[in-house]
């Protein structure tokens, strides 16, 4: 129980952590340099993740997967917008950087 329990946390971490990292690659890749467009497409990238795993994501949980301190609490759930629901993170990463 405590094994399947650990092995979901873990399958959470590394999903939120590859979609970080395809954000960063897909950015750098597109020479986006502005700091705005950097910050919301590294936040959407984890929110995208947590809808993907069926999962919630409250303020705090965005806080720690961004490597923030574990010490701020803050409940408010962050969905992801119905517009982006059936994209793929790249699909995603195109739209919001064009808006």
């Amino acid at each position: 129980m405590i094994s399947n329990y650990l092995e979901n946390i873990a399958h959470r971490v590394q999903r939120l952590n590859d979609a970080k990292e395809t954000t960063i690659k897909y950015l750098i890749k597109q020479e986006i340099k502005d700091k705005d467009t950097i910050e919301n497409c590294v936040v959407m990238s984890q929110i995208w993740a947590a809808h993907q795993l069926g999962e919630r994501m409250t303020m705090t949980d965005l806080n720690i997967a961004l490597g923030g301190h574990e010490d701020v609490i803050d409940h408010r759930e962050l969905e992801l917008d119905l517009d982006y629901r059936d994209f793929t993170l790249i699909e995603m990463l195109e739209e919001l950087i064009t808006k």
